[in-house]
């Protein structure tokens, strides 16, 4: 009963955490939208604006709580840590633009979206057989908002007179967002004065080294999804490395093959016994 209250606990936490999560990530697409295509008194997003302030509220209270009660037998750095973010989630929860009649002071608020990292990482240290999915799903995540962010900064310094409609000229800073960032660069679009060239640069060297990051994820997440198969090609690797060197007979070759191949098709060519032996006696039992 009490490991079912547990799990039930466990739930209703990372029920709420995607509640608050999404309403972060909502609101941080939302606000830079409104400073750049001028969002104001739009019914939409000031439903969405007030519904995001009491999810943030209605966070900070819980978290207070629950860092209350965990404060009395922590240490003073855990304490001092839980300290960093309450104040995260005040400021996240206070609508400054209400209060100052600037969207401008709603950026502080974006500070929110450092318990989303916060989130992500955790559930993807528990959710261990999908992590990788999870891991590049998160990546995408904040791959379109960065995108979004850039394409609202394009807006604001690159304003196109002849484009009346907004979302259009959005969807122009969009494209042309997404093309300096993947590094095709078409060069339909074209900065026009010196801030626009200064923006462009930024952005171009950030690009680089954000496409490096999509790259070298990927490539990370293929190598590693199969440990078994990776074994398996390695051991392809060296047996030819071994052919080339000591001239082995076809036949030997072809049984050595056969044999990498049946351990991993049967998943025997990692050595799992090393892993279960590196537990403690009691999660030894439970493992065997």
């Amino acid at each position: 009963m009490r490991e079912m209250k547990t799990g039930d606990r466990q739930i209703a936490y990372f029920a709420w955490r995607g509640v608050v999560d999404v309403s972060a990530i909502v609101l941080g697409a939302l606000v830079p939208a409104k400073l750049a295509l001028g969002l104001y008194h739009n019914v939409a997003y000031e439903s969405i604006y007030w519904i995001t302030t009491v999810v943030f509220a209605a966070d900070a209270a819980i978290n207070y709580e629950r860092h209350r009660r965990e404060d009395r037998d922590s240490t003073f750095g855990a304490r001092g840590n839980r300290t960093v973010w309450f104040v995260v989630d005040v400021v996240a929860a206070l609508p400054f633009g209400f209060a100052f009649g600037s969207a401008w002071f709603d950026m502080l608020r974006l500070v929110k979206l450092a318990r989303v990292g916060r989130t992500m990482a955790e559930v993807r240290e528990r959710a261990l057989r999908y992590g990788d999915y999870f891991k590049l799903g998160f990546f995408a995540v904040w791959y379109m908002l960065v995108v979004h962010w850039l394409a609202c900064g394009w807006s604001v310094v690159h304003p196109e007179p002849d484009v009346v409609d907004k979302f259009s000229h959005y969807l122009h800073s969009l494209y042309w967002s997404i093309v300096t960032v993947t590094t095709v660069g078409y060069g339909d679009i074209t900065p026009e004065n010196d801030l626009q060239m200064v923006f462009a640069m930024g952005l171009m060297v950030f690009g680089v080294a954000l496409y490096g990051t999509v790259i070298g994820n990927i490539a990370s997440l293929l190598s590693t999804k199969d440990p078994a198969k990776a074994l398996y090609l390695g051991n392809m690797d060296r047996l030819k490395a071994i052919v080339q060197q000591r001239r082995l007979p076809f036949e030997l070759q072809s049984r050595i093959q056969d044999y990498f191949t049946y351990l991993y098709r049967k998943r025997w060519g990692l050595n799992e016994t090393d892993f279960v032996d590196s537990l403690p006696p009691g999660l030894r039992t439970d493992v065997s």
